[in-house]
């Protein structure tokens, strides 16, 4: 502060800023960039093991547990984001939600049974979808079991019944009109059975039994994905507090 003119007085302020600015800028930039993408991918991780817990908690399985699957993705910046899913989607949308399944369209729901299944395996990709049963006309026909349980049955294409014998350690198979221990080449459209129970049912009705038709499924919530994902933002929030004062 210095005597000014005619008995004022002149205040000057100077300010610096050492350094390069540009690059004092971009470091902080790097820094909150690493800080936002370890939170994302930490919380995303995170996220999908919590997820797999509560499957098994739930009593659904490990194998179900086993469907959920995380991406990380990063671009520049402070861009990152994360993806959660489950590669049985259907599945998991049913034990999270709660009362009555209906369908949306029509009046029954169309549930696959072990026929309609790859290998006959549980879980396993259907071989004929109800679209495309309903396509060809005569192809299916809905019927009750014995049980009482309304069925959509299709048609086998090829059952041929045969008896097997074995001589010198080679085994033989002669077709029968009748009774027989096996069968080969049972079809339903251009899909073979495999499995030698259901090849001896499909042979003997001449239709296997592809959907079980209900009007409801029940169902109570078992899963909490909604709550677990919200936990994980409130996670990721904290965690990138922790990172950016590492």
């Amino acid at each position: 502060m210095a005597p000014g003119l005619r008995g004022g007085l002149t205040m000057r302020l100077t300010a610096a800023i050492e350094g390069n600015l540009a690059e004092a800028l971009k470091a902080e930039a790097d820094k909150l960039g690493k800080a936002v993408a370890a939170a994302v991918q930490e919380a995303t991780t995170a996220l999908k093991n919590d997820l797999a817990r509560d499957v098994e908690a739930a009593g659904l399985g490990s194998r179900l547990s086993r469907t959920w699957r995380a991406r990380f993705y990063r671009n520049r910046g402070i861009d990152a984001a994360g993806l959660v899913y489950s590669k049985a989607a259907p599945i998991i949308e049913f034990f999270d939600g709660d009362g009555a399944v209906r369908p949306k369209r029509g009046r029954y729901l169309t549930i696959p049974t072990g026929f309609n299944r790859k290998g006959g395996r549980r879980g396993a990709d259907v071989l004929v979808t109800a679209k495309e049963l309903a396509a060809t006309p005569g192809l299916g026909f809905v019927a009750r079991s014995k049980e009482g349980a309304l069925l959509w049955w299709m048609r086998v294409a090829k059952a041929v019944r045969v008896r097997e014998t074995e001589k010198n350690g080679v085994r033989r198979f002669r077709p029968v009109r009748s009774g027989g221990r096996s069968l080969v080449d049972v079809f339903v459209g251009d899909k073979r059975i495999r499995s030698k129970k259901r090849r001896v049912l499909a042979a003997q009705y001449g239709a296997v039994p592809m959907f079980v038709l209900v009007e409801s499924v029940p169902r109570t919530k078992r899963l909490q994905v909604a709550y677990l994902a919200q936990k994980a933002r409130g996670d990721m929030i904290a965690s990138l507090a922790r990172n950016l004062a590492a």
